[in-house]
C-alpha cells in the first residue's frame, strides 16, 4: 500500500496439480510463493518459480529458493529427483543468474531433460508481438529414469510459456481401478437446479392433490368408501411422484467431485 497502487502485468506463482488416483500416494511437503514441494512414492517432485530481470533483489531471492530446494533434498537424499518450473534464465547465456544456476544444476547432478532430448522448438517462452523467444523453463532430473521429453506448441495455447512434457518411469501404484469397482454416489445438486422452473412445475402437478384434499375435508366430490387411509396413501405415493420426476428434470444430479468446488456463476460470464 505504501508503494502506491499496483499496475502492469502482475508475476505468476507456482502451483503443482496431482491426479486424484495418484492422491494416496503423494504428501504435500512445502508451499510457498516461488516453490511447491510434493513427496510422490519415492520421488521428490520441486516445483519453482525465479524472479525475472529487473525484480528488486533477484539475487537474494534465487539464493533463497535455492537455499529452500537444497534443506528439502537433504531430506530425501534416497529419493528421485525431479526439479522444474520457470527458471527465469536463459542457462546457455553467459551472465551470472545462468552461471550460478549451472553451477547448482551441476553440483547437485541434476540433469536437463532439453539436453537428452534436444527438438523444436526451441524455446519455452514467446512473445510475438516483440519479437522474442527464450528457453527460460526447464525440466530436471537425477536418480531418475526419463523416457520422453518434448516442448508442446500448440495454436491453443494461451499463455506466453509453452507446456513442457516429461514422462519418467515411477513406482507409483494407481487406485483408479479400484475407485472404479466402488458404486459411485449421485447428489442432487440444488446449487445448480432451475428453482424457478422447479417450482412453477411442482405447482402445476400439486395442485390438483390440493384440490382432492380439500373436496375430502369438506366432505363433498369424494368417494368415502376409500377411507382416509387410502386417500392419504394416494396423495403421499403422488407427492413423492411429482417431487421426483421435477427434480429429474429440473435439478442435475452428479457425484459429489463432478462439479469444481472454485468455479462460479461469475466465471461462467
Amino acid at each position: 500500500m505504501q508503494a502506491g497502487p499496483l499496475t502492469g502485468r502482475p508475476y505468476g506463482g507456482v502451483v503443482t496439480l496431482i491426479r486424484n488416483e495418484f492422491l494416496s500416494e503423494c504428501e504435500c511437503l512445502y508451499t510457498a510463493e516461488r516453490l511447491v514441494v510434493v513427496r510422490t512414492s519415492n520421488i521428490l517432485l520441486c516445483n519453482v518459480y525465479l524472479p525475472c530481470i529487473g525484480t528488486v533483489d533477484r539475487d537474494l531471492i534465487c539464493e533463497d529458493v535455492i537455499a529452500q530446494v537444497l534443506a528439502w533434498r537433504a531430506k530425501f537424499l534416497t529419493y528421485g529427483w525431479v526439479l522444474a518450473g520457470d527458471f527465469n534464465s536463459v542457462l546457455s547465456d553467459n551472465n551470472t543468474m545462468s552461471r550460478a544456476l549451472n553451477k547448482f544444476l551441476s553440483d547437485n547432478k541434476l540433469t536437463r531433460c532439453d539436453d537428452l532430448f534436444p527438438g523444436y522448438p526451441d524455446y519455452t517462452f514467446v512473445n510475438e508481438s516483440q519479437g522474442q523467444y527464450s528457453k527460460l523453463d526447464y525440466v530436471t532430473f537425477c536418480d531418475l529414469k526419463v523416457t520422453s521429453y518434448t516442448v508442446h506448441d500448440s495454436v491453443t495455447n494461451t499463455s506466453d510459456h509453452l507446456p513442457l512434457i516429461a514422462v519418467f518411469e515411477c513406482p507409483i501404484s494407481s487406485s483408479k481401478d479400484c475407485c472404479n469397482n466402488q458404486p459411485t454416489v449421485k447428489r442432487l445438486r440444488w446449487d445448480h437446479a432451475d428453482i424457478l422452473g422447479y417450482y412453477n412445475s411442482t405447482g402445476l402437478y400439486l395442485w390438483p392433490l390440493y384440490s382432492e384434499l380439500s373436496q375430502f375435508e369438506l366432505g363433498s366430490c369424494f368417494d368415502h368408501s376409500r377411507g382416509a387411509s387410502q386417500l392419504m396413501e394416494h396423495v403421499y405415493e403422488n407427492i413423492v411422484s411429482v417431487l421426483c420426476d421435477n427434480a429429474s428434470n429440473y435439478v442435475p444430479k452428479h457425484h459429489v467431485n463432478f462439479y469444481k468446488f472454485w468455479w462460479s456463476q461469475e466465471l461462467s460470464c
